[in-house]
């Protein structure tokens, strides 16, 4: 799995998701290195060239970041958490949250619960019947 977290991967991300067998879109550090307002524009990006692809990709840091201190995300975290699933990311994964958060155990199940509900949108749709299987007509090629 290759960890994109800098405007140089981006750069390259073509050639590093072909090389890959999977992607990880590291938010936190990206935040960093690119304007915060091109975040999201790249994270959605990634994942709609990793699932034309037919690569996994995984959305990182930051996602329930308010859960190392308090015990319920923030509204704007469980949308952003929802949206990285309804865009195509094969998994959402916890950092902080997890490593030296006050409520690990709260932030697992919270991150759990979303993607449940957010996973049942997706494969309720017919929109996403159709774009699974052109995932999985090139991932067999």
């Amino acid at each position: 799995i290759s960890k994109i977290e800098s405007h140089l991967g981006i750069d390259n991300i073509d050639e590093i998701i072909e090389a890959s067998d999977g992607i990880m879109v590291a938010r936190g550090d990206l935040g960093l290195e690119i304007p915060y307002y091109d975040v999201p524009y790249f994270e959605k990006l990634m994942i709609r060239k990793c699932r034309e692809a037919g690569k996994p990709v995984i959305v990182a840091t930051q996602m329930l970041d308010s859960m190392e201190t308090n015990p319920h995300p923030t509204r704007a975290e469980v949308t952003d958490v929802y949206y990285a699933i309804e865009l195509g990311s094969d998994a959402t994964m916890l950092s902080g949250e997890t490593a030296s958060g006050a409520h690990p155990l709260e932030a697992v199940i919270t991150m759990s619960n979303i993607n449940k509900r957010a996973e049942n949108e997706f494969y309720d749709n017919t929109y996403y019947d159709v774009q699974l299987e052109e995932v999985r007509r090139k991932s067999n090629l």
